[in-house]
């Protein structure tokens, strides 16, 4: 494979199709007129040349495919990936612990007194969480703990607020995140709002908790799934 194939390869994975076609055909007629410009020259003056105009493509395939790459709304849509996979792991590793949690003793005072306040998110810190986390992920899955019928209610209702407001407004990517970011943090606003008020025992936390936790699982992935191809369909970030 030629370096030009491989530049020209290597813009298509890049870059849009709809730009793709007209950067390629620019790149291949500079660079032709390049080498073609060594004809009337030595054998080494032209391997000199061949190098320089290699040398060239490379620089100007690196350069557009980062401008294209590291653009605004490629960015947005990294950093929505990042959140969305790392609150998934973690609350799937954290719903794992606390199902195989056979001794409520081995946690913290300071984390007992912080759930019942509702701070659950809290439990990221707990070292034991994480000093166990190889051996939650090698144990069988058990799929009922993962189905929780408020929560699915919730996140189905949630979706089809969105997907009206989505349809019935067109609303920007900056307030289609704001209304992702409110649906997900809901349940656990509600959650800490029972904690604040009601004064509830550590074992009858539990429903409580998996509608705040499961809640915001089921939505996570979908909404930011969602609101990357939002992205990625738009101009701009801001539009």
């Amino acid at each position: 494979m030629s370096i030009l194939t491989s530049c020209k390869w290597f813009i298509r994975l890049c870059i849009p199709k709809c730009f793709s076609d007209d950067i390629c055909g620019d790149l291949e007629e500079e660079y032709s007129t390049i080498v073609h410009s060594t004809i009337t020259q030595s054998a080494n003056e032209k391997n000199q040349a061949s190098m320089v105009a290699n040398a060239w493509l490379i620089k100007h395939t690196c350069s557009i495919c980062t401008h294209f790459i590291l653009s605004k709304n490629n960015l947005l849509v990294l950093l929505v990936s990042v959140v969305v996979i790392s609150i998934s792991f973690l609350m799937i590793l954290s719903v794992f612990w606390l199902s195989n949690l056979a001794d409520a003793r081995v946690l913290s005072d300071v984390l007992r007194q912080q759930w019942l306040a509702g701070n659950t998110y809290q439990i990221f810190l707990e070292p034991i969480l994480w000093q166990s986390t190889f051996q939650l992920l090698s144990k069988p899955v058990d799929w009922n703990m993962w189905f929780y019928q408020p929560a699915i209610i919730y996140a189905l209702t949630a979706f089809y607020i969105l997907y009206n407001v989505t349809a019935s407004i067109g609303i920007s990517i900056i307030e289609h995140l704001l209304v992702s970011i409110i649906l997900v943090l809901l349940p656990y606003i509600l959650g800490n709002t029972l904690f604040f008020f009601i004064d509830i025992e550590m074992i009858k936390t539990g429903p409580i908790v998996a509608f705040m936790w499961l809640s915001t699982l089921y939505l996570i992935i979908p909404l930011g799934y969602q609101l990357v191809n939002k992205i990625k369909t738009n101009d701009s970030c801001f539009t």
